[in-house]
């Protein structure tokens, strides 16, 4: 079975670095730039995961946003420099699948996205 990541950052040479890795291990990547335009991607697209870089404004508006209301059921995985840990605490709260800091190692970034595929999906606490 195919797999498909909605890939959330800011269009930067790390995204399209991601974007060759995934790729080569069979893995397809939608990238988007802006919150709304992943919206429209879930509503259209069947993804196994949401990645979203949260270092990216559109990133991290987007997890705020599901956080809230976490209208999909996909599994999220985040990546990030570490600068925001409020909203991965509270991300982890709700069921994230992973956290990757800044810079991790191809193998990491892979395995962490084939485990996150199979996972749960993030959900509201109340």
């Amino acid at each position: 079975m195919p797999y498909t990541v909605l890939y959330v950052s800011n269009g930067d040479d790390l995204q399209e670095n991601i974007i060759q890795l995934l790729v080569e291990e069979d893995i397809d990547v939608i990238p988007v730039e802006e919150k709304n335009e992943a919206f429209a991607v879930l509503q259209e697209e069947s993804c196994q995961l949401l990645l979203v870089d949260i270092d990216a404004p559109a990133g991290t508006a987007l997890l705020r946003h599901l956080l809230k209301e976490a209208h999909f059921h996909l599994p999220v995985m985040i990546l990030t420099s570490g600068k925001y840990l409020t909203l991965e605490d509270e991300a982890l709260d709700h069921g994230l699948c992973s956290i990757l800091y800044k810079p991790w190692d191809e193998r990491t970034l892979v395995s962490r996205v084939r485990q996150c595929i199979h996972s749960a999906p993030l959900r509201l606490v109340s």
